[in-house]
């Protein structure tokens, strides 16, 4: 899908249709990290999947409907599934409020700007609690914050300056998508080892690192602690 949709002409589009606001979000993110990468080049695609949707291949395999968002290294492609962004994500208790909702896309744009850095392999080096994928997942937590700074200050020409409950939102979308406390709804004893995305608490962390700095500098999960 082109992130330039002829139905979508307007913030209020934005502001009552999730596709739109998916859209809308993308050129803020393209504009915002242009200022801030050298040499920024947009993904090669971004894909809205309605509920209904067939199966899409990319680089990474097969997505479908129920696949939940993700970036594709490989073919630098973007793609949110419409089921997960109204309706899973606020399953697993976390927001589907319209910030909640872009901060889910500023996460996956963050892995874009990882490959582009370089980055993204630094999933492979290590595991468990402080091992790449987690690492990685953070810095690009952190990358949502990033943007969310700028936007909201008008850079990205995208958001009202944000509420509290607008953060609010976003921070229990974050706690809910954490791998402890995914393992810990599903029933399961809570193994660190076996995390790919970081706690609920580390998450949270990231996120306000990069939103209360504005600094993708500040955004180094690859040393250190997390």
């Amino acid at each position: 899908m082109n992130r330039d949709i002829a139905a979508c002409k307007t913030g209020a589009d934005a502001n009552k249709n999730t596709t739109c606001r998916i859209v809308a979000t993308s050129n803020s993110l393209d504009k915002v990290w242009a200022t801030l990468v050298r040499g920024y080049k947009k993904p090669s695609a971004l894909k809205i999947m309605p509920t209904d949707a067939a199966a899409i291949n990319t680089g990474c395999g097969v997505a479908d409907a129920g696949t939940g968002p993700f970036y594709c290294p490989a073919d630098n492609v973007a793609v949110f599934q419409l089921d997960f962004m109204d309706r899973v994500i606020k399953k697993m208790g976390g927001s589907n409020a319209p910030f909640s909702q872009e901060y889910i896309v500023a996460h996956e744009w963050g892995h874009h700007i990882q490959t582009l850095l370089g980055d993204i392999n630094k999933a492979q080096q290590g595991s468990g609690a402080q091992g790449g994928s987690v690492r990685v997942e953070l810095q690009a937590d952190c990358y949502a914050g990033v943007w969310a700074s700028k936007a909201d200050k008008g850079e990205g020409a995208m958001l009202q300056p944000l509420t509290q409950q607008d953060i609010s939102g976003a921070i229990q979308s974050a706690e809910a998508i954490g791998d402890d406390t995914i393992q810990r709804n599903a029933g399961r004893t809570v193994n660190p080892e076996s995390f790919s995305h970081g706690t609920s608490a580390q998450r949270v962390k990231w996120f306000n690192q990069g939103y209360k700095t504005g600094s993708p500098a500040q955004c180094n999960t690859f040393t250190g602690s997390i």
